[in-house]
């Protein structure tokens, strides 16, 4: 897929027709588009994610798209449309996107929706070169462009470091099982789950009748209920959460904004993200804690029982019991001779070979001898695991002490950020607000826990039935038939199971190298990157003692580059994906259209990005205002560059000269799209 144009028309502050063109060169891969703050960078991403989704971003939805010009100009009764076109090239074929918006407008300038937004998708074909439409377009650019994986193309800059935090887990685990087709795997499962094994068992019910295997299944199917139930809770407590963390997100954005906010907000950032690792830690602790008392925990027991078998065997030893100083098979060889070392006869009958059978029975076998040797041996090194086991169990308790005391310590500076942020003016509401989303946050994490308490009882029941029902099932030899298709289904859910964790696992591990080599491939500081087993970008390095440890407090810089290191390997792993066609991943060429990346970076990390971003993709499409145009950026992207287009922003409220990109309007505020770049 590359993208060709984008028309608008009367959508947002842009009046009428406008259009911009996009390079389609492969060796000019980038289109860079100008324009100040305000000038409609963002407004032209979402439009995009409009046009092919029907959502957009911003804080108002899809509510405020009409432009304010458009409807000025109107007369009552008159039908405004807000449209957005797409032209792009999919497998050779031109296509045309296109979502169509109408309004009536009434007295007072007051506008209504005319019913839903209208999207058509329309190409021409290569044989015929007839005009195609397709019948049902949105399932259609979802084939072509995966609505789930939108965001990885069409993204925020400014806000694409997000990524790098340890709340983007779900959306990373989403990315990596949609781009390689694990959800079919998945939803293959809940198939095989919620309908196939549910029809079996119910057509296993009907032939057991009113059997102890009858009511062994309601039992089952009453746990499976409440498990479906209680998962279902689960996911909507879960979803709760994450909206909660975005609406938390957004007021700390705006908390930026306010300058007197800005550095407390930023502080308190980091100070989350910091808990975030520190609970992550702490979790890690107590998974080692188990390990050490699970593995070695006997020995904490065995102080006097050691010394008491060793007490034995020394007592053993000194009486020459054990290990005795002749072996039977040395007495056996001998009677077998017949003769002794000494030459006297000890051949069967005699008396010397009677005497000797019966010293024979003080004589150790092998088998004791070499225990008796290993237990000695042994007990030799109890007490240094013991040594080992306590003072691993020590650091391991100072290491959770220290933890819990910077954690605690850490909550107590947010509480004094809150009530600092509390007293700004501006700010107050804001805080308000978002201490209440805090508390509700909290609520909910504890439901949360609560739940998946319930749930890992469910499922030790439910285990528990599962095998009671097949051990009736086994006795009263239920329809075979029935009973094999049963267990086939069964049996085909639990391989899926294991094999999407697998595959799971693999892709992670895989995805997880390339991160990395694109992330050192770029930074200059010695940390590596890693997708962690909770499927969170991580940064680490090695610390002299401590070996390797999480970097907390990042950079904006470090997090954006850990990020389009991701989000190169998701555009990678896509067209290898296509290449291959394997029915199951979802593959394809996309292009990237990148909001403002280098807002908030200094010179050396802009040049750093800047010089690697031509190689993200196919196709490149970049928002920048002129302070993060000029320099380093300018000089990275001077080879990859084909075309410039200039947002040239009319506002009634300019203050000070006009630019090449700032005009003051006499009337509304609009932007105007011109060709080119003008360097002034």
């Amino acid at each position: 897929m590359k993208l060709k144009t984008l028309t608008l028309n009367n959508y947002r502050q842009f009046n009428n027709v406008n259009s911009l063109h996009f390079s389609i060169d492969p060796q000019k891969n980038i289109t860079v588009i100008h324009g100040e703050n305000g000038a409609g960078k963002t407004s032209i991403l979402n439009a995009f994610k409009w046009c092919f989704y029907g959502e957009v971003d911003f804080d108002s939805g899809t509510e405020n798209l009409l432009n304010e010009q458009s409807i000025a100009e109107a007369s009552p009764g008159d039908e405004v449309p807000c449209e957005v076109f797409v032209k792009f090239i999919h497998e050779d074929t031109l296509y045309t996107a296109k979502r169509k918006q109408l309004h009536k407008k009434y007295e007072d300038d007051n506008i209504e929706k005319l019913g839903s937004s209208f999207f058509t998708l329309e190409w021409i074909d290569k044989d015929s070169g007839e005009k195609k439409a397709s019948n049902n377009p949105e399932t259609h650019i979802n084939q072509i462009l995966p609505k789930s994986l939108h965001s990885y193309f069409f993204f925020n800059g400014e806000r694409i470091e997000k990524l790098a935090s340890s709340s983007s887990s779900g959306d990373i685990k989403h990315a990596i099982k949609s781009i390689m087709g694990l959800q079919i795997i998945e939803r293959g499962k809940k198939h095989l789950d919620e309908y196939v094994i549910n029809s079996f068992r119910k057509e296993m019910k009907s032939h057991a009748s009113e059997s102890d295997l009858a009511k062994a299944m309601e039992l089952e199917e009453n746990l499976i209920a409440k498990l479906s139930s209680k998962n279902i809770e689960l996911e909507n407590l879960e979803k709760t959460h994450l909206q909660l963390q975005k609406s938390i997100k957004e007021i700390g954005n705006r908390l930026e904004e306010i300058k007197e906010s800005a550095q407390l907000q930023k502080r308190r950032d980091e100070i989350e993200e910091r808990i975030t690792t520190i609970r992550k830690e702490l979790e890690d602790n107590k998974a080692s804690l188990s390990l050490e008392i699970s593995k070695k925990g006997f020995l904490g027991f065995f102080d006097k029982t050691a010394q008491s078998v060793k007490d034995v065997l020394d007592e053993k030893r000194e009486k020459g019991e054990l290990p005795y100083r002749i072996r039977e098979q040395f007495i056996d060889d001998l009677l077998e001779d017949g003769y002794c070392i000494c030459g006297a006869d000890i051949s069967e009958g005699t008396e010397a070979s009677s005497m000797l059978r019966r010293y024979k029975s003080k004589a150790s076998s092998k088998s004791m001898e070499d225990a008796f040797i290993e237990l000695s041996g042994s007990l030799q090194h109890i007490e240094p695991q013991r040594k080992s086991l306590f003072d691993a169990i020590k650091t391991l308790q100072v290491k959770r002490k220290n933890l819990d005391t910077e954690r605690h310590k850490l909550i107590g500076e947010l509480d004094t950020i809150s009530n600092d942020v509390g007293v700004i003016e501006q700010a107050a509401d804001l805080e308000e607000r978002r201490k209440e989303l805090d508390l509700q946050k909290d609520k909910t994490i504890e439901s949360i826990g609560e739940v998946k308490s319930e749930i890992k009882k469910l499922d030790e029941e439910l285990k528990e039935a599962e095998k009671s029902r097949k051990k009736l099932a086994d006795s009263e030899q239920v329809k075979s038939v029935v009973k094999k298709r049963f267990d086939i289904a069964e049996e085909s859910s639990i391989v899926l199971g294991k094999l999407l964790d697998s595959l799971s696992d693999s892709i992670k591990t895989k995805l997880s190298e390339r991160v990395n080599k694109v992330f050192q491939s770029i930074i200059r500081k010695n940390y590596w990157a890693e997708i962690d087993d909770n499927y969170a970008l991580q940064i680490f390095k090695d610390i002299s003692g401590r070996g390797k440890q999480v970097v907390t407090e990042k950079s904006t810089g470090e997090s954006q580059i850990t990020s389009l290191a991701f989000i190169s390997c998701i555009v990678s792993l896509a067209k290898e994906n296509e290449a291959k066609s394997n029915g199951l991943a979802q593959g394809g060429i996309f292009p990237i259209v990148m909001d403002s990346p280098f807002g908030s970076l200094d010179d050396d990390y802009r040049a750093l990005i800047a010089k690697y971003v031509p190689e993200l993709a196919e196709q490149i499409i970049v928002f920048v205002s002129s302070s993060q145009w000029k320099g380093s950026v300018e000089n990275e992207f001077s080879g990859a560059v084909n075309l410039h287009n200039s947002l040239i922003y009319y506002s009634p409220k300019l203050e000070g000269e006009e630019t090449e990109f700032l005009k003051r309007s006499d009337t509304f505020e609009r932007t105007e799209i011109n060709e080119g770049y003008y360097d002034r």
